[in-house]
């Protein structure tokens, strides 16, 4: 019994963020490389908060954690259990939704935007997220789906912030 337990312990060690707790890029590319060999519905949801380096600036790197905490805790919270949330890094995130179409991806998507800008946060008058989104395409690559989604994201950051993008 105590093998399994420190086998289930170095498992979290190597496949979590030490931070947020979700699981970490390594492990995400890893469900992404799978989704798309298995070539089921899915898509992805990449995320970035807006203006985090301001946070940390003005209230300090403790309190950047703690938005970083309770961001993934909240997303946690809002998806289905078989979809995999990545910290991506620093303070992007990464969600791997199986089984979805654009409507379900958009509206996860929007859910999500939704729950961190509704979060309160001690000392951080806001926290807002912009939102990349992508399906699986039959001709892509994991780099083109990661491309694309990136590009979305970039352009939800280009008009401002604080919106889902395609």
């Amino acid at each position: 019994q105590r093998l399994v337990s420190q086998q289930a312990q170095m498992e979290i060690m190597v496949n979590r963020d030490p931070l947020t707790r979700l699981y970490n890029r390594r492990f995400g590319e890893q469900v992404l490389r799978d989704m798309a060999a298995q070539r089921v519905s899915a898509g992805i949801i990449m995320f970035d908060l807006d203006r985090f380096k301001a946070i940390n600036d003005t209230f300090g790197h403790p309190v950047g954690d703690v938005v970083l905490q309770q961001v993934a805790q909240r997303c946690q919270a809002l998806v289905r259990e078989d979809v995999c949330l990545a910290r991506w890094g620093g303070e992007e995130f990464l969600a791997a939704v199986p089984d979805v179409d654009a409507v379900g991806l958009q509206n996860l998507a929007e859910r999500l935007r939704a729950g961190v800008a509704e979060l309160a946060i001690e000392q951080v008058p806001q926290v807002n997220a912009s939102f990349g989104l992508a399906l699986f395409a039959a001709d892509d690559t994991l780099p083109s789906l990661l491309s694309r989604v990136d590009q979305a994201l970039y352009r939800a950051k280009q008009q401002g912030g604080n919106l889902v993008v395609w």
